[in-house]
């Protein structure tokens, strides 16, 4: 049996369609299962590849199969209130012509004020934010074009997961709110083809004001499934796009380095239903040196195992080792085929790999999250 069919035997998920609308710039689905940071899964390192969070205890529950891990307790950044969490992008915008930012949004339950206020993102100029000079709705500010008002509110119902898009057309001149995909009445008009903001005094903030984490959107909020594309989607992509994550692998945790450095795990392809060639790749280890991929499906229940008195000081297992598979480095590298099974029912299966090396001093990658849709 495969490996990875075999991994699959037990999974038994409701079939849904996989979103297939990778973002350019910034992609963040909040499912690392520790850590400070979260990966930026876009489809080009155009941005930095991870983003730094102001915590290590943001983690919350989306409550959606596809949108969650394997383990109940996360998937989206959480609520927090006064304690609340944020990321730091590392990204100074620059942004000319087209764009959209899309995210699921959250009301908590005990945020009880009648000014929910908080931001979705911003560098302290280029700013989205709640409530507010918002109104009952979401709003985004800062730029030539003037203020774009969603005209539909976003505070009236808590515990409902509610899809917000935020559209800036520069072909068309014109920049609209989606909610749950459905278009906004209120369409600000511009001279097309003259968007354009550029900033590099402050860093982009994703539930924040910006990279001093002022009024974050955790005082009242959840948020989940951050996407930042350079181009303008239409009303159709939108509804594919928030049908369910996009698939993705990405990493988190740390590494233990080797004789050459930090080893580093890495996908090879999308872990797309029927991708017959993905595979979890291995780089910058040790040449020639016995080296196995541990799979896993319950990192967080498993906790990390100390491997120091085997590999090296700092060497920590990440994921439950549910299937070991042994190779060989051949040029400081490996890569281990996984095939993804043409099956929906393992749509939002998400599964775990870690690189073990033992060479003259043992190395460990990171974690990689491997999320099948």
């Amino acid at each position: 049996m495969n490996t990875l069919s075999h991994v699959f035997c037990a999974a038994i998920l409701t079939p849904v369609l996989s979103a297939q609308f990778t973002p350019e710039l910034l992609q963040y689905q909040f499912n690392e299962v520790r850590g400070g940071t979260v990966t930026n899964t876009a489809s080009t390192p155009a941005l930095p590849a991870t983003g730094t969070v102001n915590n290590t205890t943001w983690q919350s529950d989306p409550g959606r199969p596809l949108y969650r891990g394997n383990e109940a307790g996360f998937g989206c950044l959480g609520f927090r209130g006064t304690a609340a969490s944020w990321v730091h992008t590392g990204w100074h915008v620059s942004q000319t012509g087209s764009f959209t930012v899309m995210f699921w949004m959250r009301r908590d339950l005990t945020s009880t004020g009648t000014n929910p206020f908080g931001y979705a993102f911003g560098n302290v100029t280029f700013r989205a934010f709640a409530a507010g000079a918002g109104g009952q709705g979401i709003t985004f500010r800062g730029t030539a074009i003037g203020n774009v008002d969603s005209g539909f509110p976003v505070i009236n119902t808590p515990g409902v997961w509610q899809h917000v898009t935020l559209v800036v057309d520069d072909v068309a001149g014109q920049a609209l709110w989606f909610d749950n995909g459905t278009p906004s009445a209120n369409v600000v008009s511009f001279t097309p083809n003259t968007f354009s903001y550029s900033n590099t005094t402050r860093f982009m903030a994703v539930a924040a004001q910006g990279d001093s984490g002022l009024s974050p959107f955790g005082l009242h909020y959840d948020m989940d499934d951050f996407r930042y594309y350079s181009r303008a989607l239409t009303q159709p992509e939108i509804l594919v796009a928030m049908a369910a994550e996009n698939p993705s692998a990405g990493t988190f945790g740390t590494a233990c380095a080797g004789p050459g450095g930090a080893p580093v795990i890495s996908a090879n392809g999308l872990p797309q239903i029927g991708n017959a060639g993905f595979a979890v790749d291995l780089t910058l280890a040790e040449n020639n040196r016995l080296c196995a991929l541990v799979l896993g499906l319950a990192p967080a229940a498993f906790g990390t195992l100390d491997l120091s008195g085997f590999l090296g000081a700092g060497c920590a297992l990440q994921v439950d080792g549910f299937s070991l598979i042994f190779q060989v480095t051949s040029a400081s590298a490996a890569s281990q085929p996984l095939p993804i099974p043409p099956s929906t029912g393992f749509l939002g299966l998400h599964i775990y790999g870690q690189w073990l090396i033992a060479g003259t001093s043992g190395a460990v990658t990171s974690a990689l999250d491997i999320n099948i849709q």
